[in-house]
């Protein structure tokens, strides 16, 4: 059975005088005075909540699970006294109350809820710029209700996270947020925007505390099974962090992000008056109409971009889950994907050239396979895609040249519209030997003919012995142990969290342990990519260099400073403890205005992720500036499941931040899937990344990628927007790879500094 949808929708327009606010000893801002008499009456609220129901309608949504909570304003700001609606449908925080509640109630566990906000905003308590919020892009955020200067209550970001937490955690309930006003983003504005007003006032907070505040928070507290914030005997309102911050089963949209506003304005061709926020996500939901709609991930995206073209200053937020289909229950699974940055015929190839806008600093190497598709940000959303494929002939180090191959048209890709490509298969930069010690030479046989399907693998003999005339240097030898299963060492080590396989009794054992010797190829590779800035740093200029701190601390004592590091190729080594969280940052002090930072880690487990910015954040990178810490994430160090002839008790993780100059370049490319200890599991890793074309989504370098949904098939790729490649990009910016290494074991002290100087390559587990 599928789900239903429910929404309810909120949008206020007018907003009642009063002085209920004032009699506090507080600090509001407003008037010279210092108090809050009025908030301005919006144009485009109740529109925005107008068009989004006629879409949910259209799409498919039962008018009678739409609620719709609005105050419409009629005439001029002077001569409308109240909203044209009744009471009961006004956006007030009981009216929303009630209607949250009564979805809670009616909806069955798996349905789907949207909820839309568009209206003023602000802070609960004075803008602090520069203080480091803890990550949290809801706290002191509050909804402001068209009756709260008449004693009504704010709907702050606390509370309206416990009403979202019930509905998702008790009630098994999906939810997407779209907040359509300023400070959703825990925003300070300080940017004027042209021919567009703000959902706000310049500077204002407003941190009194009313018998309706306190009644909210009291019922917000019942409802997180946390006791009333000592702030309510202060007199003022109380700050708490929001389960929207972080929230899991629910995806949350904001207007605006730190120092912006969101506006509202005549956009395009219109002559009404509409959220900026609410205009282009209605835009880019209209373009899928018939369709599974994008996820959340890429409506952000392909928002930012038209907000870009049409106003300034304003870059929604994203919060939660982004990989999930908007106001849907489909997970897309999302893959690095890069821009085709130039087409050309011939090339001595027949069928032509084309250039991608990645290079050697993100493990592209000679030999990689792409499938080219269009880029459906400027296309029919959901036309049929024609497979196109490019082979790697030449790498630089933020450029690839690629040939076309048999089946593509140099002509269709040079028809002015944009194209991304999405890697299909990897290619190693230097060969890597394969010694297999068996006297089975069927099995040989059969390895030699899979590792031809992976470049730059090849099989060193076919001896049953570890000797051979064969005198190619083997970096992996393989032998059968028990239980017929394969074991890989390297260097007469074993490496240790490999999937266990019987190469003899499992059907696709041998292509299994083909991909295997591949996947731990690659992560070693770029690995070393890393590894070798220490003696060649490619920084240009090659002072700012030594310009970079990536410092270490522990959450449980954030005074103790583990690691504080400022020599940016070289590498330390921190021992924690199982269970044990590190508070991680990198700040730089160089002459740069501004440089985009991503960070990795290579896990004990062979896989790539990345940890910061996220890709439900929808950017490739985040700024810095001089002075300021970025980066900042808090890990809780695990050791993983361990294989069936792991014996270890630690495990090597390197945390590695990639620097550069230029904002658009990314290294989502070296992302890598964890190697599952279950021999079983290795088929459905083959498949995502030997032939993405047919099983998996992109997210892009260079801001673009290609979707697709679990449950559909190759025709039914689609695109995330794609930024043009800047010149930038193609002169060779400055950029830098800073690395720690992080042993945690079950035993460890966490915070103990082993090795200053420490060489991940030296690691005795050979990850």
């Amino acid at each position: 059975m599928a789900p239903r949808r429910w929404a309810l929708l909120c949008g206020g327009d007018f907003y009642f005088e009063g002085t209920a606010r004032n009699n506090n000893n507080n600090n509001n801002l407003n008037s010279g005075e210092g108090k809050i008499r009025s908030y301005p009456h919006l144009r485009g609220c109740v529109r925005d909540v107008n068009a989004m129901h006629a879409f949910l309608v259209e799409y498919g949504v039962d008018p009678a699970n739409i609620a719709r909570l609005r105050a419409t304003c009629l005439g001029d700001d002077n001569t409308c006294s109240r909203p044209v609606e009744e009471e009961g449908l006004w956006p007030t925080y009981r009216n929303i109350e009630r209607e949250l509640n009564r979805i809670t109630d009616k909806a069955a566990r798996g349905d789907l809820v949207y909820i839309h906000y568009s209206g003023h905003g602000i802070r609960r308590h004075p803008a602090q710029p520069n203080t480091d919020d803890g990550g949290d892009s809801i706290r002191g955020m509050a909804l402001v209700m068209t009756d709260v200067l008449r004693g009504g209550s704010y709907l702050t970001g606390y509370q309206l996270g416990a009403f979202v937490k019930k509905m998702v955690e008790e009630r098994g309930l999906r939810v997407t947020l779209v907040l359509d006003s300023c400070y959703s983003g825990r925003a300070i504005r300080n940017s004027c925007v042209t021919n567009a007003s703000s959902r706000t006032v310049p500077g204002q907070y407003d941190d009194s505390l009313l018998e309706s505040d306190i009644r909210a928070d009291a019922l917000a507290d019942a409802i997180m099974n946390t006791a009333t914030a000592s702030a309510v005997q202060r007199g003022v309102a109380s700050i708490r962090k929001s389960w929207l911050s972080s929230p899991t089963g629910c995806t949350v949209v904001t207007a605006c992000g730190p120092h912006e506003a969101a506006v509202e304005g005549c956009f395009d061709t219109s002559v009404f008056v509409q959220g900026a926020l609410s205009y282009c996500i209605l835009d880019v939901l209209r373009e899928s109409k018939g369709y599974q709609l994008p996820s959340h991930t890429r409506v952000v995206r392909r928002v930012r971009r038209r907000l870009k073209s049409i106003i300034y200053g304003q870059s929604p937020g994203l919060l939660g889950d982004g990989s999930y289909e908007f106001f849907g229950a489909t997970s897309y699974i999302e893959r690095p994907a890069c821009s085709v940055t130039a087409v050309r015929h011939g090339g001595g190839h027949g069928g032509g050239e084309i250039d991608l806008g990645v290079g050697e600093v993100q493990g592209v190497a000679v030999g990689a396979l792409y499938d080219i598709f269009r880029d459906m940000d400027h296309d029919d959303n959901n036309s049929i895609q024609v497979m196109r494929r490019a082979q790697v002939t030449h790498t630089s180090l933020f450029k690839s040249t690629a040939m076309l191959l048999p089946g593509s048209s140099i002509e269709e890709l040079d028809d002015g519209r944009d194209w991304v490509a999405v890697l299909r298969q990897w290619a190693l930069p230097n060969a890597v030997g394969v010694r297999f010690i068996t006297k089975d030479q069927v099995l040989v046989a059969k390895l030699e003919a899979q590792l031809q399907k992976y470049p730059g693998l090849e099989l060193i003999n076919n001896s049953d012995s570890a000797t051979s005339d064969d005198t190619r240097a083997a970096a992996f030898t393989v032998t059968i142990g028990q239980g017929c299963t394969y074991e890989v060492f390297q260097a007469g080590l074993r490496l240790p969290h490999l999937p266990s396989i019987s190469v003899v009794s499992n059907e696709f054992g041998i292509d299994k342990l083909a991909y295997v010797l591949s996947h731990v190829s690659r992560f070693q590779a770029l690995r070393k990519l890393v590894e070798n800035t220490k003696s060649s740093p490619p920084w240009q200029p090659q002072a700012e260099a030594d310009k970079f701190m990536l410092e270490i601390k522990s959450s449980t004592d954030p005074s103790k400073t583990i690691m504080e590091t400022t020599s940016a190729p070289a590498y330390g080594s921190v021992q924690a403890e199982e269970g044990g969280k590190l508070d991680i940052s990198l700040t730089y002090d160089g002459s740069f205005p501004t440089i985009y930072g991503s960070l990795f880690c290579f896990d004990a487990t062979w896989g790539i992720s990345k940890l910061h910015p996220s890709v439900e954040a929808g950017r490739v990178s985040e700024p810095g500036v001089p002075g300021y810490p970025f980066l900042e994430v808090t890990l809780e160090m695990v050791i993983p499941n361990k294989s069936s002839n792991d014996i270890t008790t630690s495990v090597t993780d390197v945390l590695v931040a990639f620097v550069s100059t230029a904002e658009h370049v990314s290294w989502d490319e070296i992302c890598l899937g964890p190697l599952p200890v279950d021999g079983g599991a290795v088929g459905k890793l083959m498949v995502v990344n030997n032939d993405g074309a047919n099983t998996s989504t992109t997210r892009s370098s260079n801001g673009s990628s290609v979707l697709l949904p679990h449950n559909t098939t190759a025709q039914n790729w689609t695109t995330r927007p794609a930024k043009v490649v800047t010149k930038e990009i193609l002169k060779n910016p400055g950029w830098t790879a800073l690395g720690r290494v992080v042993q945690t074991s079950s035993t460890g002290t966490l915070g103990q500094i082993t090795d200053t100087t420490a060489d991940p390559s030296s690691s005795k587990q050979c990850c």
